[in-house]
């Protein structure tokens, strides 16, 4: 758990890492900068994982303690961080998206939600059996004809 006045840990990609050390060091430390040989290639694949939305991406996040990310908007992990519902957007000007990690536990924000066909029962938990998953499975399975 962080405590109110621990640093902010910044995931960006390498070019933008250098210049928020820069701007924002000691008060915020950043995950990585341009100096990737200083790293290490585990480090760096580690990095690239995260980036491309690779298992564990989310792991290697709370690893290090990580709580904002500055991200291209057009970033594959935008995307995915749009969706999720542990962190939320705190600044889009179309360029960069700044994305924070909500106060809610790490087991709250595990969960895995459905959606029915019909929109109801959005974000019900999918461990909560119902009729209607039935057909959400039916309808799931279908093959394509060929």
């Amino acid at each position: 758990m962080r405590h109110a006045g621990s640093p902010k840990i910044i995931f960006a990609d390498d070019e933008w890492g250098g210049y928020l050390i820069y701007r924002l060091y000691p008060e915020n430390k950043v995950f990585i900068d341009g100096r990737l040989d200083f790293y290490g290639s585990r480090f760096s694949q580690t990095c690239d994982d995260v980036m491309n939305v690779r298992y564990g991406w989310e792991k290697n996040l709370d690893a290090y303690h990580v709580n904002t990310i500055l991200l291209r908007s057009n970033a594959s992990l935008a995307g995915t961080l749009k969706e999720s519902r542990r962190w939320r957007p705190i600044y889009d000007d179309g360029v960069a998206i700044v994305f924070r990690a909500n106060q809610e536990s790490a087991a709250e924000a595990d969960q895995v939600s459905a959606v029915s066909r019909d929109g109801k029962d959005r974000d019900r938990k999918i461990t909560k059996s119902q009729t209607s998953d039935q057909t959400i499975t039916k309808s799931n399975s279908r093959s394509e004809p060929s």
